[in-house]
C-alpha cells in the first residue's frame, strides 16, 4: 500500500469518533488528497479515446463523465445487430400487452443527446446535459458509458439515454448481472436524470431483449424493488432480474437518514448475486460512488467480523482513489462523501452491538461520527 495512505487508516483497535477527534479537519484534508491523487489523470484526454470517438459522443449523457479506457465495459458486437428488424439506423422499443397488440416506436441509435461539449472532466456538475452534437453517424460500436469498479464487483454507469436502452440490457445480458441498482428519479428539478428503461406492466421489447415486469413492492422513502424476466430472442433464454430503485436522494446532496440508506442497501443484499452489480445515478459517479463505497467497505466489514470476530482497518481515501483511477469523479462530493463515514460508522455499529449481546468486554467501537448532519443544494 502505498505509504501516503497510511496517516488515514483507522487501526482495528481504533475507533471512527477517535479518528475524528484526533483528526477534526479531517474530511477536508481527505477530500483534497483524493483529488490531488486522481485530478491529473482525469484530465489525460488519451484516457478516454473510445469514449471521444465521433461515433460514441451521443452515447454519453454528460460529455465530462465519461469511462476510462482500461476500466470500460465493452458489449459485444454482433453480426445481427446492425440489422434489427430490418433497419440499421433504428431501435425497436415496443409495448406488448395482454391483447397482443404491439405498439412500436423506433429510435434513431444516434439521435438522442444534448448539445455542447465541456472539458472531459472537471469539477463542474455532473448535472448539466452536454451530450454530442447530432451529426455523428451511425456506426456500431462496443461502446458504453460504464466501468468496472472494484475488479469488476460492480459496474458504474450512467443513466441510460433513449438510444443507448438496448446497450443497457445487452450489458445487462452479456456480465450476466441481475441486480441492479437506481439512485436517482427519472425526472429531478424539472431535467430528465435518467431514460425511462424499464416497462411498469405487461412487457417491452429493446432491440433483440424483451424486459417482462413481474412485480413491484414499494417501501415510502426508502425503495421501489421491482422483478422483471429478461429474455434474449436470440436463443430464447431468460433471466430473473431486480431492480432496486433509491427514491429519497437528493441531486448533489445525501441521503436525508443513513438508516433509511442502510435498509435500502439490505434489501439489495438479501438477493443473491450473479455478474456485477449494475449501480447508477444519472452521470454515474457521484452518488453511485457513495454507494459502491459504503457497500464494499459494509460488506468487507462484515466477512472479516464473521470469520475472525475483530474489527477489520478502514482506509477510505485509499478506496475512493482506487475507484476514481477506474471511473474519474467517483464520491464526487464533501458532503457524499462523509455520507460514507457516517453510514459505514452506523452500520459497522450495528454489527457490533448484536455480537456484544452475544460477548461481553467486547473493545472496538466504532461510534457515531461528531459531524452536523447532511447538507443539501
Amino acid at each position: 500500500m502505498d505509504e501516503s495512505f497510511d496517516a488515514f487508516e483507522i487501526k482495528p483497535n481504533s475507533s471512527i469518533i477517535e479518528h475524528f477527534n484526533n483528526h477534526p479537519t479531517c474530511i477536508d484534508k481527505e477530500f483534497n488528497f483524493i483529488l490531488q491523487k486522481t485530478e491529473l489523470r482525469a484530465l489525460e484526454t488519451d484516457k478516454f479515446r473510445s469514449a471521444l470517438e465521433a461515433k460514441n459522443k451521443l452515447k454519453n449523457r454528460y460529455s465530462n463523465v465519461l469511462p476510462f479506457e482500461e476500466t470500460r465495459v465493452k458489449i459485444n458486437i454482433d453480426d445481427d445487430d446492425d440489422d434489427e428488424d430490418d433497419n440499421e439506423d433504428d431501435i425497436i422499443v415496443s409495448n406488448n400487452n395482454n391483447n397482443n397488440n404491439n405498439n412500436e416506436k423506433r429510435i434513431k441509435r444516434n439521435s438522442i443527446g444534448s448539445s455542447g461539449q465541456s472539458d472531459v472532466m472537471s469539477n463542474s456538475s455532473d448535472e448539466e446535459d452536454h451530450g454530442g452534437s447530432g451529426d455523428e453517424g451511425t456506426t456500431l460500436s462496443d461502446y458504453i458509458n460504464a466501468s468496472f469498479i472494484n475488479n469488476g464487483t460492480y459496474i458504474c454507469t450512467q443513466g441510460p439515454l433513449l438510444n443507448t436502452i438496448v446497450d443497457f440490457w445487452k450489458m445487462i445480458w452479456e456480465q450476466n448481472s441481475n441486480i441492479i441498482v437506481m439512485l436517482t428519479r427519472e425526472e429531478e428539478n424539472f431535467k430528465t436524470k435518467c431514460d425511462k428503461y424499464w416497462p411498469d406492466k405487461d412487457e417491452e421489447r429493446y432491440g433483440n431483449f424483451i424486459v417482462k415486469f413481474d412485480n413491484n413492492i414499494t417501501i415510502p422513502d426508502i425503495l421501489i424493488r421491482r422483478e422483471f424476466t429478461l429474455e434474449n430472442l436470440k436463443d430464447n433464454k431468460t433471466r430473473k432480474i431486480y431492480h432496486f430503485q433509491y427514491t429519497t436522494w437528493p441531486d448533489h446532496g445525501t441521503p436525508v437518514s443513513t438508516t433509511g440508506f442502510l435498509k435500502f442497501v439490505s434489501f439489495v443484499d438479501h438477493e443473491k448475486r450473479s455478474g456485477p452489480i449494475v449501480v447508477h445515478c444519472s452521470a454515474g459517479i457521484g452518488r453511485s460512488g457513495t454507494f459502491v463505497a459504503i457497500h464494499s467497505i459494509v460488506a468487507k466489514f462484515a466477512k472479516h467480523y464473521d470469520e475472525k470476530k475483530q474489527a477489520p482497518s478502514i482506509n477510505l481515501p485509499k478506496l475512493v482513489v482506487e475507484m476514481r483511477n477506474e471511473r474519474p469523479g467517483m464520491v464526487q462530493t464533501r458532503d457524499q462523501y462523509r455520507f460514507c463515514y457516517l453510514a459505514i460508522s452506523e452500520a459497522m455499529n450495528t454489527v457490533l452491538k448484536k455480537e456484544q449481546k452475544k460477548r461481553k468486554g467486547l473493545s472496538y467501537s466504532y461510534s457515531s461520527i461528531p459531524l452536523t448532519g447532511p447538507e443539501h443544494d
